[in-house]
């Protein structure tokens, strides 16, 4: 049933790896790339781009290293994914070492900030009650769409998981996408919310963002080696169809849309690492003893378990919204006025969260987080 889309990450994992080996001195890209059907231009132009992805790849495969997967959640869940990591952050978990980060979507946007080293604080944008300019960071709010499009993306996504024909089922939201007015892309992609990401002269290190293809449905991978600005990669990984535009991406002028679309964790991408620390925005575990249990929620199953079948020793910890996240928020997470509601709700689920975070992250270090100080 899944199949499909986990051969697609898988091939995403693949073209990853090879950007990563170009340093070697072989002649031979042109015969990696015929093997990846994403994104032959884009590679093509990259062959060169080989130190700029070093640092994340040479981590790839080492046992001792770490990697953080962060999903997508909309602007709800970005707020309680910073609350999350500031919270563990003050408990001794520091995520920003992770060697690797894997950023889909809403966690595009915390993943890169946070490997940058700035304040996470900033994504917030200005809480309800104040102006826009008490913040340097505004929102960018999505076009006028309809109240339940959450639901309908999810019922579209709930379809690919099960069809016989999936790829056609990604490919029909990729026309939903295209086809669905909104702000135009110049004015989404030079907004406010990515606009510190234009700043940025070169990718932080060991970095991946997930987007999907527009025209194929096919998950694509960015990494400091694809040559496309960070800003423009983290656009196209948050461009949520029928509230956002496609975001235009390489010389070949392909549009790629929300890495959400074909899974809102990509979690096989951290394949190799010893530890790794999974944040999702929506639940996982909690549906897996309903009589009915949730695609979407076995297919992110399926993904952890192709992650931790990849290597021998590796160790996997699923923080998922408790059930306050889901009372509040599970139906709104397009709202930004909640933005910071969800940040406060991290900053508290953080502390039950920290003692099992800090044994799977803090292994062989000395900072350690004992129940009562996680509760204080």
């Amino acid at each position: 049933m899944w199949l499909s889309s986990a051969c697609a990450l898988k091939t995403s994992r693949e073209q990853a790896v090879r950007e990563s080996r170009q340093d070697d001195g072989d002649d031979n890209d042109d015969n990696d790339n015929d093997d990846n059907d994403n994104d032959d231009n884009d590679n093509d132009d990259n062959d060169n781009d080989d130190n700029d992805n070093d640092d994340m790849m040479a981590s790839m495969g080492d046992g001792q290293t770490r990697a953080l997967v962060l999903g997508g959640g909309g602007p709800v869940g970005r707020g309680w994914e910073i609350g999350l990591v500031t919270g563990l952050r003050s408990l001794g978990v520091e995520l920003a070492e992770a060697d690797l980060v894997v950023g889909t979507s809403a966690g595009a946007i915390v993943g890169a900030q946070l490997k940058l080293g700035r304040d996470l604080y900033m994504l917030l944008g200005p809480a309800p009650a104040a102006t826009a300019s008490s913040s340097t960071v505004a929102t960018v709010a999505p076009a006028p769409s309809p109240p339940d499009l959450i639901a309908q993306l999810t019922e579209a996504r709930r379809r690919a998981v099960t069809s016989a024909d999936p790829e056609a089922e990604y490919r029909s939201i990729g026309q939903l996408s295209v086809s669905t007015p909104t702000i135009s892309e110049h004015e989404y992609v030079s907004g406010p919310r990515f606009a510190s990401f234009a700043q940025c002269d070169a990718w932080p290190p060991g970095v991946l963002i997930t987007s999907t293809d527009v025209e194929t449905g096919q998950a694509q991978v960015w990494t400091a080696a694809s040559g496309v600005s960070l800003q423009k990669a983290i656009a196209s990984s948050t461009a949520l169809p029928g509230a956002f535009p496609p975001v235009t991406v390489g010389a070949g002028k392909e549009r790629y849309m929300d890495g959400g679309v074909r899974s809102m964790l990509h979690a096989p991408l951290a394949a190799g690492h010893r530890r790794i620390l999974v944040v999702s925005c929506f639940p996982i575990f909690s549906h897996a003893d309903d009589d009915d249990d949730d695609p979407i929620a076995a297919k992110l199953i399926d993904e952890l378990d192709e992650l931790k079948s990849s290597s021998d020793g590796t160790h996997i910890e699923v923080i998922e919204p408790n059930d306050e996240f889901q009372a509040s928020f599970a139906h709104r997470l397009l709202d930004f006025s909640l933005v910071h509601d969800a940040y406060q709700l991290g900053l508290r689920q953080a502390k039950h969260e920290a003692e099992r975070a800090a044994r799977l992250w803090n292994t062989g270090n000395t900072a350690t987080v004992t129940a009562a100080q996680a509760l204080q």
